[in-house]
């Protein structure tokens, strides 16, 4: 399994785009990411409109990205986010994992954060509607 490496979120620009902060040792994270897999897999592999990428929020943790991912048959593609100070500035991030939606504008159309069971079923309706072109 090929690990996709991107550089900036502006690889995703014009496109519905989930991206989703975490780090490989999170252990809500690594109950609710392989559920993403599944929405990435569906949407993204069959040419239905949503791009996905995750972004590591422990640059020292980059060096375990690719073995997390192929242990877990995870193939998103993965982004190493800047230091943590500049991501809870930007992203006012206070908990992994943390998702946002964005719109093809890439204005955020939706935000969840941190992790309970049956918090995918209200994210893939927010992403259905997107991609259909409405506002979720």
């Amino acid at each position: 399994m090929a690990i996709t490496r991107y550089t900036t979120l502006q690889d995703y620009a014009n496109k519905v785009t989930l991206v989703s902060f975490f780090y490989p040792r999170c252990p809500y994270c690594n109950l609710e990411l392989p559920e993403r897999q599944k929405m990435y897999d569906k949407y993204y592999f069959k040419d239905k409109g949503l791009s996905m990428v995750w972004i590591n929020i422990l640059p020292e943790e980059e060096s375990l990205i690719k073995g997390w991912q192929l242990g877990k048959n995870l193939n998103v593609p993965v982004l190493v986010g800047a230091s943590q100070d500049s991501l809870t500035k930007d992203y006012k991030l206070v908990s992994t994992p943390t998702s946002y939606l964005l719109g093809p504008s890439g204005e955020v159309i939706f935000l969840q954060t941190g992790y309970k069971p049956g918090d995918v079923t209200t994210l893939e309706n927010r992403i259905a509607i997107a991609l259909a072109g409405g506002t979720p």
